[in-house]
């Protein structure tokens, strides 16, 4: 009896902001977690794309937004979260202020509010008033930080929700302490942190911070990240979460894009899913022309023909329906929405409507003499091919493959590189030669020597169509893939002037 009466007195304790013996319990609350929309910003490197195909990919950011608005309808969140970029300022429009309004509407007619944050590409001082949104919507101000409350269906506070907004394309001031200002560590509601950043903590122009930081502000319970187009849990115990981009734009984006819908559960881990809703998926596709040793291709069409069979491949692939994937907490699916269980929408999945593809054609192989002289026009032949090979592409219908471009990397028939390092010093010199480049001080001699047409790519989003881009990370147009392509023509020159 003595322990029950403890047990109830410490339940019965005063607690910051309210009256005495009154308890305040977090309530579970479920929302809806997107950023980078970019809406209206069209894919690029679509500009031979006609017809209902084309239509299609001109839409894409505007399908994945509608995609969003109804999964938040379905999964009835208590609220949606935007963290920056909503619009990409060049693409800015009538067109999509009005759909914007009109998906927000939707989520108005179901009482769900909506909380944005403008980030580097839609910033207050470009906004345009096109037209006003419906009163569900918050757009946070650019000069100080603000807290938002969110209701429930009784009246009672439970979440807050604190954020502010880019004033102008570059933000170098770091604000984490203003948000740490308006969240007391004790309060008993959720606590949700908008943030446009690219936790870069020196010299940073998109807000610099440091995830360490952010764990550290005390009462946030959730930080809802927007910038970096790739889903990343940055951090567990708070949650620090960036959901990625909903529709890639280039092929440096692959994979299907999607949002986060998030529960947040008193003593318990939260519980992050995150749900594709792209309808238009980047890949970068690989073919290799000595993959078989017994049928290695002799010409164009050839080649054709083994990107055909790939092709095909992609398309059987896009008959089965993305899967959702839990990123954080265990819970079982079947889990309460603000009006009870909704089951049916776990089941809900969203097709792949059409690839769009670059083609990179690898190996070694006599094909390769009929070609390298004229790579430019085999790489057109090569994309016209495959482009009237497609079928389904022709009318757009889904699924289908759009075939963006094809790179020629593949190089005559020649000994191992690994046999020729044992043995002869001119392969072990350029040996050493390429890992000196492949090093930090390397990287930085060859991005001297590149010239004027070149200039790094810091941003993925950041595009220049009149230079030539290369990134220092992995990828298609990285400082990696260009010494790799190099080593190759410089072994496959050595050979050639051996004979």
């Amino acid at each position: 009896m003595a322990v029950i009466l403890v047990f109830v007195n410490y339940l019965a304790r005063p607690w910051p902001g309210c009256s005495l013996g009154v308890v305040i319990i977090k309530k579970r609350v479920r929302f809806l977690h997107t950023a980078d929309l970019h809406l209206g910003s069209p894919l690029k490197s679509i500009g031979q794309a006609s017809g209902r195909m084309g239509e299609i990919l001109l839409d894409a950011t505007f399908t994945a937004m509608e995609r969003i608005c109804d999964l938040a309808i379905k999964e009835q969140v208590n609220f949606m979260v935007i963290s920056g970029d909503l619009y990409d300022r060049e693409a800015r429009s009538i067109k999509a202020g009005y759909f914007l309004r009109e998906q927000f509407q939707r989520l108005a007619e179901h009482k769900i509010p909506v909380f944005i944050i403008a980030g580097n590409h839609d910033p207050l001082s470009e906004e345009a008033d096109f037209i006003s949104y419906p009163q569900n919507v918050h757009v946070f101000g650019g000069n100080e930080t603000e807290r938002r409350e969110v209701l429930d269906e009784e009246g009672e506070i439970i979440a807050g929700i604190i954020g502010r907004s880019y004033r102008t394309r570059f933000e170098t001031e770091n604000i984490i302490n203003t948000y740490a200002a308006l969240c007391a560590p004790n309060d008993q509601v959720w606590n949700i942190a908008l943030l446009h950043t690219a936790l870069e903590p020196d010299r940073s122009n998109y807000l610099p911070c440091s995830a360490r930081e952010l764990a550290g502000v005390q009462g946030i319970d959730y930080w809802a990240l927007g910038h970096t187009h790739t889903v990343q849990v940055v951090h567990r115990d708070p949650l620090i979460v960036y959901p990625g981009i909903p529709q890639g734009r280039a092929p440096d984006e692959p994979e299907p894009g999607g949002c986060l819908v998030v529960d947040l559960i008193p003593g318990a881990e939260g519980r992050v899913e995150f749900i594709p809703v792209s309808p238009i998926v980047w890949r970068i596709e690989e073919v290799r022309i000595d993959a078989n040793s017994e049928e290695l291709p002799e010409n164009i069409d050839d080649l054709s023909g083994l990107m055909q069979r790939r092709a095909e491949e992609l398309l059987t692939e896009s008959s089965t329906r993305i899967r959702r994937s839990v990123l954080t907490g265990q819970e079982a699916p079947g889990r309460a929405g603000k009006n009870g269980p909704d089951d049916s929408a776990v089941e809900r999945e969203e097709r792949i409507r059409g690839y769009i593809v670059r083609w990179i054609l690898r190996g070694r192989g006599d094909v390769h003499r009929k070609i390298a002289d004229q790579k430019e026009e085999a790489s057109e032949a090569l994309l016209a091919a495959v482009r009237s090979l497609s079928g389904p592409a022709q009318s757009g219908e889904p699924p289908f493959i759009w075939s963006e471009a094809v790179k020629i990397m593949t190089g005559l028939p020649i000994p191992d590189l690994a046999d020729l390092l044992k043995e002869d010093e001119t392969f072990q010199e350029l040996d050493r030669v390429v890992k000196d480049l492949r090093t930090e001080e390397g990287m930085k001699l060859v991005t001297g020597v590149l010239g004027g047409v070149w200039e790094e790519a810091e941003e993925a989003e950041e595009y220049n169509p009149v230079k030539m881009q290369y990134r220092k990370d992995d990828g298609p147009n990285s400082l990696a893939s260009l010494i790799e392509e190099a080593t190759q023509l410089a072994v496959e020159e050595i050979m050639k002037r051996r004979t």
